[in-house]
């Protein structure tokens, strides 16, 4: 193993590519904790989106520069960030891309500075700033990456002791806020910017990740009850919409928006780069929002999301995690590919044991699959793909894994 000592553009992106992808991998388990500041189950896609969207057309990247390299990732970030959690990762990606301002390449000392530019950015970007959540993970992160680079000038040493040191913290978490203690849970944004660390980690060190010693699930000291219970005593909340929008060219401070928008709106996080200002709030009365943002300049990229149905089929979702068991007599497992609450709903009563879950047109990927043959408890495992476009995959998983698993077309 090679001893890191600076990075590029290029590996800059490998890394965020590569976290991309772990993030897709373990988004529905990220989902599942996901209580804070709306009980919707959406913090891992949402930071997935906003990955996807930061790296749009680099693909193919051959510039070097991590001063040109993050800040093309920074505004695509800006612009495509998605939620609370996209939107407060994509003001990361904005803090870091300043902290590498005029660098070609950036050292261990150079990275601390811009976790300080990171934090800087991601704190003054929430009007209320809450402990206890992904904030509170980068500012640790930070200050723990500053306090190790003292000793160690290579990112091989710094990030296994800062990695280590961020998942103590998110551990803690639940103690830092209350509504995460009351669903027995750790953060949810916390823990999707934990596994992109641990990309960056696995990228430098040239191995895999370990998800199962890095990702926390929903009340590992009560068996799930929690957080079941707590969104049936949410049941008849109700959380409005979720507002997400883009000014261009604004002619206001950052304050005067954030003022505006605050009358009718809530959890507001506000980000801006060249002359775009990205706004996500959670309002009552959407209209009134976009009635007190058209004031500033020309309103782009406009997305309003129903949080009460969203709540909705995150309390079906946590139902059918908790309620999916094993036989102890059982001698094999079934695997579903299943697309919708409903069709998931059928499933487990149907006794099915494992779902791998499709949103939309999306099709499971072979490690997703994977990882639902490896987290069944028998030795022989049947899928049920339910769509040619699965079976491919499935069929790949199959040859893969060291179970014996049997494919139904």
């Amino acid at each position: 193993m090679n001893n890191i000592k600076t990075i590029n553009g290029t590996d800059f992106a490998k890394i965020l590519f590569f976290a991309k992808d772990l993030i897709f991998n373990t988004k529905d388990q990220i989902n599942q904790l996901n209580v804070f500041p709306v009980p919707d189950g959406d913090t891992g896609t949402n930071m997935y989106l906003t990955l996807e969207s930061a790296l749009k057309n680099l693909n193919t990247i051959k510039d070097q520069n991590i001063n040109s390299v993050s800040k093309k990732i920074a505004k695509n970030a800006v612009l495509g960030g998605r939620g609370n959690s996209g939107v407060i990762l994509a003001q990361i990606l904005y803090g870091l891309s300043k902290g590498f301002d005029k660098l070609n390449k950036c050292d261990v000392k150079e990275f601390g500075n811009s976790l300080v530019s990171a934090v800087d950015a991601s704190y003054e970007s929430v009007s209320n700033p809450v402990e206890g959540t992904m904030l509170t993970i980068i500012k640790s992160f930070s200050e723990s990456w500053n306090n190790a680079r003292i000793n160690n000038d290579s990112f091989n040493d710094v990030l296994p002791l800062v990695c280590d040191h961020a998942g103590k913290v998110l551990k803690d978490t639940p103690n830092m806020l209350e509504v995460l203690k009351q669903a027995d849970v750790v953060d949810a944004g916390g823990q999707g910017l934990l596994i992109i660390f641990e990309a960056m980690k696995s990228y430098m060190l040239d191995d895999k990740p370990d998800i199962d010693q890095i990702m926390n699930k929903p009340g590992q000291s009560t068996k799930g009850l929690n957080i079941k219970e707590f969104v049936q005593e949410h049941a008849e909340d109700e959380w409005g919409y979720c507002v997400q929008l883009v000014i261009n060219g604004a002619d206001a401070s950052r304050e005067e928006i954030e003022i505006a928008v605050n009358k009718n709106g809530g959890s507001t996080v506000i980000t801006g780069i060249e002359e775009y200002v990205k706004i996500h709030t959670h309002s009552e009365d959407p209209g009134k929002i976009l009635s007190a943002c058209i004031q500033f300049g020309e309103l782009m990229e406009i997305n309003i999301e129903n949080m009460d149905k969203q709540f909705e089929e995150f309390v079906n979702d946590s139902e059918i995690e908790l309620e999916v068991q094993l036989n102890e007599n059982q001698k094999c497992s079934i695997i579903a590919i299943s697309n919708g609450n409903g069709f998931n709903n059928l499933f487990v009563n149907l006794g099915v044991d494992k779902i791998v879950k499709c949103e939309k047109t999306l099709n499971p990927s072979v490690s997703e699959i994977l990882e639902a043959i490896d987290l069944c408890k028998t030795n022989d495992v049947i899928i049920l793909p339910n769509d040619k476009n699965a079976i491919m995959a499935s069929d790949l998983a199959a040859q893969e894994s060291v179970k014996k698993v049997s494919i139904i077309n």
